[in-house]
């Protein structure tokens, strides 16, 4: 299964970026929800809205994101449209994925093949009834203990997180809370440990803040050059996240090798990082990711 990605941004206009990667926007109000799958040729759109959004999303388009499950937010938070994520990504667990766990350990495929639906129609009453009564059951605890931490004020974006973590209880499935560099700054929650910073220094280049080197394998499609640095290390490694073919269609023969030379860093066509040795600030490492892409033919 694909790993989950949630991107929570501030606006339409920082959600550009994300949507012209493939994600899939979710838009909240406190009125409602509107979710636009991005999915089929350009120009056309295949849109979920309120009411009962999580609970059509779990019935009948359950998994139709489940090969890329990257979603990007902006509003409010809201149950139901967290339940809708969850179900479009194919996530949750459902009757129809006995084959999925067949060969799991009978409690893992017991709680993985549960029927949902009363969970999902809650998420959505929930938001559409604000003052109904909540019997408390196995499958409607998680939305009765988003709801109950929503009391308290919280930043949008722990609030889709704690969303996420509730509704997937137990399944032990990992998702991974990406943000926009700039937002994650205004607000000071950079260092919040489920949260992976990404700013766009070009077209082609990324940055990431995050600890795992690997990132750049498991979502190459966030821009063909991401740059992974890690705070505490004081490191960077870049990766032509496509391959060498990539490296080469952006810098020509030597992929990045020259590039990553002419920056003070190490590597081959593909791949490359900063020196071994040298202990790097943030800045540091996004003017050598500007001079990376400065490097990039437009193509």
């Amino acid at each position: 299964m694909a790993e989950l990605v949630i991107a929570h941004v501030p606006s339409r206009n920082c959600a550009e970026k994300y949507l012209q990667r493939g994600f899939c926007l979710v838009e909240s109000s406190h009125e409602s929800v509107c979710c636009d799958l991005n999915i089929g040729s350009p120009g056309t759109k295949f849109i979920l809205q309120s009411p009962s959004v999580a609970e059509r999303a779990y019935r009948g388009h359950f998994g139709l994101r489940g090969h890329r499950p990257w979603f990007v937010a902006i509003g409010p938070p809201r149950i139901d449209a967290i339940a809708c994520i969850l179900s479009l990504a194919g996530y949750l667990p459902r009757p129809e994925r006995l084959e999925d766990f067949k060969d799991a350990e009978p409690a893992v495929r017991d709680a993985m093949t549960r029927d949902l639906t009363p969970m999902v129609r809650l998420a959505d009453r929930v938001e559409l009834e604000p003052g109904i009564t909540l019997e408390s059951t196995r499958e409607t605890r998680p939305v009765i203990a988003w709801k109950i931490a929503m009391v308290n004020p919280r930043p949008e974006w722990l609030a889709y997180s704690m969303g996420v973590r509730f509704l997937l209880g137990q399944t032990g499935q990992p998702f991974a809370f990406v943000m926009l560099a700039q937002h994650a700054a205004e607000t000071g929650i950079a260092a919040a440990t489920e949260v992976m910073v990404v700013e766009y220094v070009s077209d082609v280049v990324a940055v990431v803040d995050s600890i795992v080197w690997d990132f750049a394998l498991w979502h190459p499609d966030l821009a063909p050059v991401i740059v992974v640095y890690n705070a505490k290390e004081g490191r960077a490694v870049v990766n032509c996240s496509r391959g060498s073919m990539t490296a080469t269609d952006f810098f020509g023969d030597g992929g990045l090798r020259t590039v990553l030379w002419e920056v003070g860093w190490e590597g081959r066509e593909e791949a490359g990082g900063s020196p071994l040795d040298a202990r790097l600030s943030r800045e540091e490492i996004l003017d050598a990711a500007r001079k990376i892409a400065s490097r990039a033919k437009k193509n």
